[in-house]
């Protein structure tokens, strides 16, 4: 992984690289049966990461490495510049603990506070992964747009989660039903006018950019994590099966 993207950076620098979740390591957390063993070295190689670090043509780097602090395991994150090196943040907070990641095996919880971190200009928060995921505001704003219509809906409220059958069954849609509703209490509901739609000509075609302009997903997908043993050509080919076979 770090030859490859030495080579990419070398050939663009960034000003900022955000790395993929405890990169470096091969997944661990998929086992389900914590290993001392398996624990150590992962804490080893990301004890050595500024190192890699420093051969890449980035200004900064953010990411997450394995960290054990007063016996505590931590997914911690971290801020890395080539004048300062690494910088610790916060460990995460929120774990998952289900088939394919059995975080809260692994690692200690962290604080879940998350606060902003400065430097230089740049200001930012850190939420890993599945923590996007997560938060105890119940608040939520919805924003309902149709294609060639200029006027907008905006929802806002607070929403639960629920996983009750009857409910899930009657969302159904090609004989599959959903794992999870969100059930939305509206507390204030009202249109927008139609400025911001009519000065980016959203819906006008002379102003639609030709996809072939842009990467595609599963190049974007290829170049941020890289993997060995598959092409763009092969990523492609499988977002098109899911599309097809998992469109519900």
């Amino acid at each position: 992984m770090w030859r490859r993207l030495e080579r990419e950076l070398a050939k663009a620098p960034v000003d900022l690289l955000v790395l993929p979740e405890l990169a470096g390591v091969d997944s661990f957390w998929g086992s389900p049966v914590f290993s001392e063993v398996v624990w150590r070295q992962a804490v080893t190689t990301h004890a050595k990461i500024s190192d890699e670090l420093k051969r890449l043509t980035a200004k900064r780097a953010l990411g997450t490495r394995a960290v054990e602090v007063d016996t505590r395991r931590w997914n911690e994150t971290f801020l890395w510049k080539p004048e300062s090196g690494l910088v610790r943040g916060r460990p995460k907070a929120w774990l998952p603990q289900q088939e394919g990641g059995w975080e809260a095996t692994w690692f200690d919880r962290g604080p879940q506070n998350v606060l902003p971190v400065r430097d230089d200009e740049l200001c930012f928060a850190e939420l890993v992964c599945t923590e996007i995921m997560v938060s105890t505001n119940p608040a939520i704003g919805l924003l309902f747009v149709i294609p060639g219509i200029e006027e907008l809906l905006r929802v806002n409220g607070t929403a639960r989660l629920l996983r009750s059958q009857d409910l899930l069954q009657s969302m159904s849609v090609g004989g599959k039903a959903p794992k999870l509703a969100i059930v939305v209490t509206v507390t204030e509901a009202f249109l927008h006018c139609t400025k911001a739609l009519k000065r980016s000509r959203l819906w006008q075609d002379d102003y639609r950019l030709d996809r072939a302009k842009l990467p595609s997903l599963g190049q974007m997908i290829s170049d941020q994590t890289m993997p060995a043993d598959l092409s763009v050509k092969d990523i492609e080919a499988r977002i098109e099966v899911d599309a097809k076979k998992n469109l519900y």
